[in-house]
């Protein structure tokens, strides 16, 4: 339950009155449905790597995993990522979404970003007569 206050707000009359007035009210907020004890559970090698869901980041990875409550009320999942600086990101896709009180275990492997390697360098070489000269043919001589 959210509670929405407002600032106070003053009005001047003549003859020195003056009035202030502020209100608070409590709501549901629509956009955030109730978590019912379902969950997704992200599973990584590195820690600190961020976590999204359809794009939005919603954690980080600690001591090798994030968990995520979620409502099986509110809008389904349908994709998730894990990143951190210097690895590849890693990119998966939920097929489906925790019933009451379930977790979904879900695996991200990241890897380093491969380094450039220098290609080896060749080193010419020179290439000798060959046998026989540029005839084509040779004779050897019999001992």
């Amino acid at each position: 339950m959210d509670i929405i206050t407002s600032p106070a707000v003053s009005a001047s009359f003549p003859g020195d009155r003056q009035i202030s007035r502020s209100w608070s009210h409590s709501v549901q907020n629509p956009l955030v449905a109730a978590k019912d004890g379902s969950q997704f559970t992200v599973h990584s090698n590195i820690d600190g790597a961020s976590v999204a869901f359809d794009g939005v980041t919603k954690g980080t990875i600690t001591s090798g995993i994030f968990t995520l409550e979620i409502s099986t009320t509110g809008t389904p999942f349908t994709s998730y990522t894990v990143s951190r600086s210097g690895y590849v990101t890693y990119a998966g896709s939920i097929s489906r979404m925790p019933a009451s009180d379930q977790t979904i275990d879900l695996y991200a492997t990241l890897n380093p970003v491969p380094t450039a390697t220098t290609p080896p360098t060749t080193i010419p070489t020179t290439m000798l007569t060959p046998i026989g000269g540029d005839a084509g043919w040779y004779t050897v001589p019999v001992m």
